[in-house]
Order: structure tokens, then sequence, then C-alpha cells
């Protein structure tokens, strides 16, 4: 499996155009599911930043709204892997996009050898 950038979101003025606009690309590309970068714990403890009780409370909310399962997974370093990539090759797509994509293929690398 390869993931691949598909689009950067601007955050909208409000949660429920934020949660709109995925489910307009869920619907447009046929998603099967929604995976959100989950942020690595405050200071390397096992507890929850900030930072990660937000996100887990969004996706929580976006879940309740869309049509599709969401799952997380952790994002740790994936800025400074999509970084060292960037400078490796020519790409138009912006780290956010590529740190995306790493973090999506190594979901799905996950769940593939957990069920094969």
């Amino acid at each position: 499996m390869l993931a691949r950038p598909l689009m950067t979101l601007a955050r909208a003025a409000t949660r429920a155009a934020d949660f709109a606009a995925i489910q307009r690309i869920v619907t447009e590309h046929k998603v099967a599911g929604v995976v959100i970068g989950m942020p690595a714990a405050d200071s390397g403890s096992d507890v929850e930043g900030q930072q990660a009780r937000w996100t887990r409370r969004y996706g929580g909310r976006l879940a309740g709204y869309l049509s599709v399962p969401v799952a997380y997974w952790d994002e740790t370093l994936s800025s400074a892997d999509a970084s060292a990539l960037l400078a490796q090759i020519q790409s138009a797509a912006g780290i956010d996009a590529v740190a995306a994509a790493l973090i999506l293929g190594d979901f799905l690398q996950a769940r593939r050898s957990t069920f094969s």
C-alpha cells in the first residue's frame, strides 16, 4: 500500500465547517476511514499532554459527524521524517502533507501486518 498526500485543509472558522469539509472529502474520494495523528505524551511520560487531549476530543467529535471510522496513530517524528524525505526528493508537497502521508503509511503497514 502507498499513502500519498491529497491536500492540506486550512482550519475553518468553526468546527462544524471543518467537519463538513472533511465529510465532503470522505464522500468525494470514497474514503474508508480517517486517521488522526496523535501527539506524543509530554516530556516522554505516559500521560497524555494538553495537545493530545485536544486531539482526542476533536477526533471524537469528528467521529460522531463522519460516516466512516476514525483511528488515531502516533505522529512522533513525522515532521522530522517528512523534512528529511523532502530534502532527498523534489516535491511540491508541503511538510504537513508529507508528514500526514507518512503517518497514514505507518498506520496501513501496521494494520496490514496485523491482519495478514
